[in-house]
């Protein structure tokens, strides 16, 4: 399960979701979750998305982060800005 943000700078996904070349990060990232607290990724991986760019699916992850218990963040911008269009409507992004 996973929640299309905009606002977001990065891809953060929860252990379990569908992802590719799972690494220890190099350049960790720290995010702040709704509850105020904050957390840091450990890893990187890719989105299991082949057809787009390396660019468009690079995210960070973090095992068993009780902040991404529930559901992952796919940011809209990171593929707007790569060059898909992103289209909104009442039932789906």
């Amino acid at each position: 399960m996973a929640i299309g943000d905009s606002g977001t700078t990065g891809h953060f996904v929860m252990t379990g979701a569908p992802v590719t070349n799972i690494r220890p990060t190099k350049n960790p990232v720290k995010v702040t979750i709704p509850n105020g607290d904050t957390i840091t990724s450990t890893h990187e991986c890719n989105l299991d998305i082949t057809w787009l760019s390396e660019n468009m699916i690079k995210a960070h992850m973090d095992n068993m982060v009780p902040g991404l218990a529930h559901m992952s963040l796919i940011s809209i911008k990171l593929f707007y800005n790569g060059g898909a269009k992103v289209v909104f409507d009442s039932k789906e992004c």
